[in-house]
């Protein structure tokens, strides 16, 4: 939002600093040419580079149509109306200039009836910073480092970069928000249900039929294969973390470490979703630490809820904990961990219908999207049921 005059007058008896500075006439910006030009026009060049790389927090203001040697109730005096230089030729001449974009704009604010007040405003950049000059212009040299240093520019020394890069990693860190998702926990609680099928299995097809047996893979399965394999299927678990980027910097090289302990002496099996035929095979471990590396970037705004998912059949335990950390670049590690408790959900599969629901279970997500359903499902069977 542009300054009011108000404003402007309530910044003047502040005096000059590191974020004010006050000039009685404008740039001479126009209508020179050559070396003595370039020269002139480097005076404003200077002051916009030495406010952006300025140690501050608040926006910068370069307020031309200011007399200091007024008293400063009458110090707004302004400038001709026609000399105001407009924002798409500075913006134009500044930031073709430098070796980053910096964040500033340009307008005028009128304090008379044929004045007004040019000002320059630049935004806080300390995520930015160094800025400076690609190749040399006016006297300014490449790679030269100017800042804002109480009510003068001064030239940056090696100290004063290091501090700016310095401060620009700790402003620049991704901030992300993480949480432990499951599509077993029933909402509003720390339970995850856990879909148990009966042992009702088909019947064996008869022995003439399978005497010259073909590998599983090369045949049809039957419908007892594939009721034990929706069963195993859908009695598992599953882990991920959900990651919110809520900065305004892209998250990279992003690793997250998911750690599952259960009850001491107890068991469950790490699984792979993506490696199922019709027998998953696993690991049995407890506890067990997996790495997961997300391979694309987190973007500002983005998030992610399939990350590090992890999935393990239960055997014996009664309820487990369930750790992660996040690792990313310039972030601090995140730590979180929560304990479950599991709860039974007792679940008949049609066995008029086994060859559909084997192709509705053909895909992990599938797979969780008929779990989470279940779970769903069984909470509001449960909400229907009239307290006695």
């Amino acid at each position: 939002m542009a300054l009011t005059l108000e404003q402007i007058r309530e910044l003047v008896l502040e005096g000059e600093s590191n974020r004010l500075d006050f000039k009685r006439e404008q740039y001479r910006f126009v209508g020179l040419s050559g070396p003595v030009g370039d020269k002139e026009k480097a005076k404003l060049l200077k002051d916009v580079l030495a406010f952006a790389n300025a140690f501050r927090k608040a926006p910068a203001f370069i307020l031309v149509g200011v007399d200091q040697s007024l008293p400063r109730n009458q110090a707004v005096a302004g400038i001709p109306a026609e000399d105001v230089i407009d924002d798409a030729t500075l913006q134009q001449f500044v930031n073709f200039k430098t070796n980053r974009t910096i964040p500033f704009r340009a307008y005028s604010v009128p304090c008379s009836n044929d004045k007004v007040v040019q000002v320059v405003e630049i935004d806080p950049c300390a995520d930015q910073r160094p800025f400076h000059l690609k190749k040399e212009f006016g006297g300014i040299k490449d790679e030269e480092v100017w800042f804002r240093l109480g009510s003068s520019n001064t030239r940056a020394t090696p100290d004063d970069i290091y501090r700016m890069g310095a401060e620009q990693y700790k402003l620049s860190r991704p901030v992300l928000e993480c949480e432990i998702v499951s599509p077993n926990q029933i909402p509003g609680t720390n339970r995850l249900g856990i879909i148990k099928i009966g042992t009702d299995l088909p019947p064996e097809p008869p022995l003439s039929h399978r005497s010259f047996e073909l590998p599983a893979f090369m045949r049809e399965p039957t419908d007892r294969e594939r009721f034990v394999c929706i069963s195993k299927k859908l009695g598992i678990v599953a882990f991920s973390v959900h990651i919110r980027n809520r900065s305004t910097t892209t998250a990279e090289k992003i690793l997250a470490e998911i750690h599952v302990d259960g009850q001491a002496g107890k068991e469950f099996k790490i699984v792979d979703l993506a490696d199922w035929f019709d027998d998953p095979m696993g690991i049995t471990r407890n506890p067990f630490r997996l790495n997961t590396v997300y391979a694309s970037l987190l973007r500002p705004g983005e998030e992610s809820s399939n990350f590090g998912i992890k999935t393990i059949r239960i055997l014996d335990a009664q309820s487990i904990d369930v750790g992660v950390r996040v690792f990313a670049d310039n972030l601090e590690p995140i730590v979180l961990s929560q304990h479950f408790e599991f709860e039974s959900i007792p679940f008949d599969i049609p066995k008029d219908n086994l060859e559909k629901i084997s192709r509705v279970l053909s895909s992990p997500k599938k797979i969780l999207e008929s779990i989470r359903f279940l779970v769903s499902k069984h909470m509001k069977q449960l909400q229907a049921v009239p307290d006695n």
